[in-house]
């Protein structure tokens, strides 16, 4: 139960003290009266005030949809996009941005982005640039907000007030003062964002990889002209691999993936080489016929650095011989350099994302810090 859950109680307490009161203290009716009328009054106030205000802004998160990294001249910070439901609106959650210090977990600010069907997310990322961060929603439509506060700056309506034209019945392509190209077409005329300044501190990754899912990295093959012209001063701490037809591909010649090579368990496999063939890319050999796996996944196609090494999520048995979800960081020979259990970091993560060297984890209202390096838990928060 979230802290703020106590005010519902409270009031409660104040309607059955209120009731207690009316019968057993003597006083005039009158006098019985204003004081009852008094405290049903402030009862009723907190009620509204807690399902309107303090239960959306303030009770435990259920859910994380999104973690964003953004650099800062102030120092870096995490965006995590995340869920909390009122009690008696079963369907229906809040949506909230949470403005994290990247390096010890400190929230420093929070903001209602609005209602939001159970576990869905209100704000979709559009972009992340040096001073703001673009986001679309229904309730805003495209808009930017304040990396630091995560408070609106500049709204759809403010961009078509200061330039009209965006706002006719024809296709419009329209370059602000500050770099950025916007259009608006029919039939929807929503107007959207064509292309922005070049950023000097954060990466335009998040240009591309706006609409990634959690598990399946659709990070396909792109071209040099698309690369340099929205990714640079990227993370130096890992290497994304290419995915192509469940092969995480490292170079021209090699990839990994894993195989099956047990016909009495399906789901244990084991990490393989592949090569580059005319083919396209085909398994050639195990790296490590002692590695055997269930269910395992390549995170994120992760490559991290000092050993060249992915990180791999698995399931295996505990005590119980119930199933658990493990987070391994394996290096290129196929070797187990480090293991995370699932109790240990909490439960099942839904997200991963690594940035500066630390991976963060969504596990469920949970945003956990893990060193790649060690596999050490840095830090951890109740959203």
């Amino acid at each position: 139960m979230s802290t703020v859950d106590i005010i519902p109680l409270t009031a409660l307490v104040v309607f059955v003290f209120t009731g207690f009161f009316m019968a057993k203290i003597k006083l005039s009716k009158i006098k019985k009266w204003i004081i009852s009328i008094t405290l049903m009054s402030s009862s009723m106030i907190m009620i509204f005030v807690y399902f309107n205000q303090l239960a959306p802004r303030y009770r435990d998160a259920f859910c994380i949809n999104e973690i964003t990294y953004f650099k800062g001249p102030n120092g870096n910070l995490i965006l995590v996009q995340h869920n909390a439901s009122v009690p008696s609106k079963v369907s229906i959650s809040y949506s909230r941005l949470s403005v994290l210090d990247a390096e010890t977990g400190k929230i420093m600010h929070t903001v209602v982005a609005g209602p939001s069907m159970s576990n869905k997310k209100e704000l979709f990322l559009e972009l992340v640039t040096d001073d703001k961060i673009w986001y679309s929603s229904y309730k805003f439509g495209l808009h930017a907000r304040d990396p630091y506060t995560g408070k609106i700056v500049s709204t759809e309506k403010d961009i078509i007030k200061r330039y009209p034209q965006l706002n006719g019945s024809t296709k419009v392509q329209v370059k602000t003062d500050d770099g950025y190209l916007f259009e608006s077409k029919p039939p929807d005329f929503n107007l959207k964002m064509i292309s922005y300044p070049r950023n000097k501190l954060n990466s335009g990754e998040s240009f591309i990889q706006a609409d990634r899912e959690p598990h399946h990295s659709t990070y396909q093959y792109i071209s040099a002209e698309v690369l340099e012209e929205h990714l640079y001063n990227l993370d130096t701490s890992y290497f994304r691999l290419a995915w192509d037809h469940g092969i995480a591909i490292m170079d021209a010649e090699k990839g990994f993936c894993f195989e099956n090579n047990d016909k009495d368990d399906r789901d244990v496999m084991q990490l393989m080489l592949a090569r580059n063939t005319k083919y396209g890319y085909k398994q050639d050999s195990c790296l490590n016929n002692e590695l055997n796996l269930r269910s395992p996944f390549i995170i994120e196609n992760y490559l991290l650095k000092n050993p060249k090494s992915l990180l791999v999520g698995h399931y295996g048995y505990d005590e119980k011989r119930d199933i658990q979800f493990l987070m391994s960081r394996i290096d290129l020979d196929g070797n187990i350099l480090w293991t995370l259990k699932q109790h240990e970091l909490g439960g099942e993560p839904n997200i991963f994302s690594l940035n500066n060297g630390i991976l963060y984890l969504a596990i469920k209202g949970k945003l956990v810090a893990i060193d790649p390096n060690t596999g050490s838990k840095k830090w951890s928060i109740q959203l």
